[in-house]
């Protein structure tokens, strides 16, 4: 029997999501935490970051992760567009 993956919800909030331009990830012996900064670039230089996001995983989803961009890069850099229908 074939299991369904389970249903996303996404609030209306999130569902726009977050513009980042920069990011730093920190790991400890247990878990990776990737933080996401907005920087206003109109000021020179950028003397404010915002965090607009944080998100702390394990290290066998950061090695999934990892797999995922790798392969989103280089379909964007043979400039093959992804099937949305498909997922």
């Amino acid at each position: 029997m074939e299991m369904q993956p389970p249903e996303i919800v996404i609030d209306d909030e999130r569902l726009a999501g977050v513009w980042a331009n920069d990011f730093e990830l920190v790991r400890s012996e247990h878990e990776f935490t990737l933080d996401f900064y907005r920087y206003d670039h109109s000021q020179r230089p950028p003397e404010v970051g915002i965090l607009v996001a944080r998100v702390a995983f394990s290290a066998l989803l950061l090695s999934r992760l990892t797999d995922a961009l790798r392969e989103a890069w280089q379909g964007y850099t043979r400039g093959v567009i992804p099937d949305r229908g498909s997922e």
